[in-house]
């Protein structure tokens, strides 16, 4: 019985981990500037957390990643308050400085 449990779970995950990368497939076919932008990385304090932005013809992508299973702190530029979040692997849609354990966030400037 726990194995068929935690078969299901593992399956639940793996659906998680495939659509995300459906869903970056998706964004990087709509959107030029992830294939073709200039990419920028950002200076970050934080070890294990890699920021970089991308932009072409006026659109502006920033890309945030936590590589560590402890949360951490960006340095949060203000002028990404007003931005999008248009991918990011946890389903609460929060975008701020801080990124929890294996936390990415895709965000475009509007």
């Amino acid at each position: 019985m726990k194995s068929a449990k935690r078969e299901r779970k593992y399956r639940k995950r793996l659906d998680t981990i495939l659509n995300f990368y459906k869903k970056l497939i998706q964004l990087r076919k709509k959107l030029p500037v992830i294939a073709n932008g200039t990419i920028r990385f950002l200076d970050e304090e934080s070890e294990g957390v890699i920021g970089y932005v991308r932009e072409l013809e006026g659109t502006k992508l920033v890309v945030l990643c936590n590589l560590c299973e402890e949360e951490n702190k960006v340095v949060w530029q203000s002028e990404w308050d007003s931005y999008e979040l248009l991918l990011g692997n946890y389903s609460d849609g929060k975008v701020d400085g801080t990124l929890r354990p294996y936390e990415c966030k895709v965000m475009r400037s509007i």
